[in-house]
């Protein structure tokens, strides 16, 4: 699909506005817009090259023109390609369209390599084999790496290779052209001093005679007519036939004589013209010898009459007047042969002027021709430079709008990762948070607990001086029972051991804790302990009453401990649950 040129969007082929920015599409440049110009100048190319006359170095140049109309359609077939290549939605060797322009451009560099430029366009043809090899060789190589779906430096050296190609192309093309001005200037300029070489000089003519820059009017003639007139043999035969104006002198020609006029120098007598100079007079036998053109000219003669005079009576003259020696004067005016000789030299002019039309003609054909020609060449040259803008344009606004799709996605990534990013830190303040009110909870429990235990010191302090005053207390009464029992001797009380099993490591502290309030709170002197043992806790008291001591130990309930059995030898055996 080709693209809009305001905007760069894609269109439809037969789309008239733009879909994007409703600007209206040019039509594309039809490939036949100057074949109706140029298929009527074709005769008429091929008859100016064929007519006689060409200005020097036209045959030389043959050879340069059959390769400028071979080049320039080796350019129409490679453009054509090149616009069916921008054409293609698919570059793939299974589209017969792309495998069709890959056979055509091989076919236009092969016409390429085959045809012989002239020298002076050596250099131009190079570069234009040097477009065309780029040009297929990149359309290869980019096709290949499609077709493989390869990316980066391979289709970047295949479209480097296509830009490579297009400059070849502009420079031959541009080099092209110059040569084609030149060449037409030169022609010209040598049409125009071969025109100036073949017209008689009638400037300062005293004879009267009407010259090319006279009024048109003076000869009524047709250039059909005058090609009849060339046909028909020698038009001097019968000098009626020109519609020739009268020989006016004056008002009073008749008295006017040719010693009555200055004689004119010899330098001021104008050139004959060529079929003139080339005429051999010795042939005529009314005019053994040829005239001498070195005598003073006098005023034309007065009108002829209606019939020309015959040879023979041109022939019976007096040779006097026919062989005059080189700068003496003229014969009279009205005498046979010099009225014959103007008349002659008129009717030579009157045949010289188509042909100086007819070179004027084809001067001007050959400028019209050049023109078109050169018109033809930089409207192709413009549309190719317009056609590879555009391809330019194109290229670099899809790598721009693919640069801006990565882009987006990157900032899209980028976008995704900050979020996440922004997700992690407000966890990690979370975090932060929670742990911060976890130590802030572990100190107030860690306070908490230093002080409980504080005051379980404390307390543990004021039982062991409360022990300290039972076991005195005890002592005091021990002692003082003994004084009364006058010496007698009494056997010791038995201490109670008590021993809990299966406390694990988490409840020991407790119940360790426990048994030490029972012996602080109960009222019993504990005497050892409490200790570990394997998973058990042991401790002895001094207190005989083994039941009071069950129900004491039973009672603790964190952990609940059950009494198991005993006393037996001294010793009652709990279980912790």
């Amino acid at each position: 699909m080709p693209y809009c040129t305001e905007c760069g969007a894609r269109h439809a082929e037969t789309a008239r506005t733009c879909p994007r920015c409703s600007q209206a599409i040019a039509p594309p440049p039809l490939e036949n817009d100057l074949d109706d110009v140029l298929a009527s100048l074709d005769d008429d190319v091929a008859a100016i090259d064929a007519e006689p006359g060409l200005p020097p170095g036209a045959d030389d140049a043959r050879l340069s023109d059959r390769y400028l109309e071979e080049i320039q359609g080796v350019r129409a077939e490679i453009a054509a390609q090149s616009e069916a290549l921008q054409a293609l939605n698919d570059l793939s060797w299974e589209n017969e369209s792309a495998a069709s322009v890959r056979d055509h451009l091989s076919s236009a560099l092969e016409r390429l390599r085959q045809m012989t430029p002239p020298p002076e366009l050596d250099e131009i043809h190079r570069d234009f084999v040097s477009g065309a090899v780029r040009l297929v060789h990149g359309f290869v190589s980019l096709e290949n790496a499609l077709a493989v779906r390869e990316s980066g430096p391979a289709v970047e050296a295949a479209q480097t290779e296509i830009a490579e190609a297009n400059d070849h192309f502009r420079r031959g093309a541009d080099a092209l052209s110059d040569y084609i001005l030149e060449r037409s200037a030169s022609y010209q300029a040598g049409a125009a001093e071969s025109m100036a070489a073949n017209r008689p000089n009638t400037e300062g003519d005293d004879r009267g005679l009407p010259g090319l820059d006279d009024d048109d009017d003076a000869f009524n003639f047709s250039f059909d007519d005058e090609d009849d007139a060339s046909s028909t043999g020698d038009a001097s035969g019968d000098d009626s036939d020109l519609d020739l104006p009268p020989l006016e002198v004056g008002e009073e020609s008749d008295d006017v004589t040719a010693a009555d006029l200055p004689a004119p120098a010899e330098d001021d007598l104008p050139d004959l013209p060529p079929d003139l100079a080339e005429l051999d007079l010795g042939e005529d036998p009314a005019m053994p010898e040829p005239v001498a053109i070195g005598g003073p000219i006098g005023v034309p003669a007065p009108p002829v009459e209606t019939t020309a005079p015959p040879r023979a009576a041109v022939a019976t003259s007096p040779p006097s007047s026919v062989h005059a020696p080189a700068g003496s004067r003229w014969p009279d005016i009205g005498d046979a042969p010099t009225d014959s000789l103007l008349l002659d030299i008129e009717g030579g002019w009157v045949r010289g002027r188509p042909q100086v039309y007819d070179a004027i003609e084809r001067a001007i054909r050959s400028a019209v021709v050049d023109a078109l020609r050169n018109a033809m060449q930089s409207r192709t040259r413009v549309e190719e430079e317009a056609r590879l803008s555009l391809r330019r344009i194109g290229t670099e606004r899809k790598r721009l709008l693919d640069e801006v799709d990565a882009l987006r996605r990157e900032a899209h990534d980028l976008q995704v990762e900050a979020t996440e990013i922004r997700r992690i830190l407000n966890d990690l303040e979370r975090e932060r948070q929670l742990a911060t009110e976890r130590r802030s909870q572990m100190f107030q429990e860690t306070e908490a607990h230093r002080i409980q235990l504080l005051t379980e010191i404390e307390q543990l302090g004021g039982q062991l001086e409360a022990m300290r005053r039972n076991i005195v207390d005890l002592l005091r009464l021990s002692s003082s029972r003994d004084d009364e029992a006058g010496g007698s001797e009494r056997t010791p009380p038995v201490p109670t051991t008590i021993r809990i099993t299966g406390v694990g490591p988490a409840n020991r502290a407790a119940l360790e804790i426990a048994i030490e309030e029972i012996g602080a709170r109960g009222g019993f002197a504990m005497i050892d302990g409490p200790r570990t043992t394997g998973d058990a806790i042991e401790a002895r008291f001094s207190s005989p009453e083994p039941d009071a001591i069950i129900a004491a130990i039973s009672g603790i309930d964190d952990p609940p401990v059950l009494f198991k059995s005993g006393p037996e030898g001294g010793t009652i055996v709990f279980s912790a649950l």
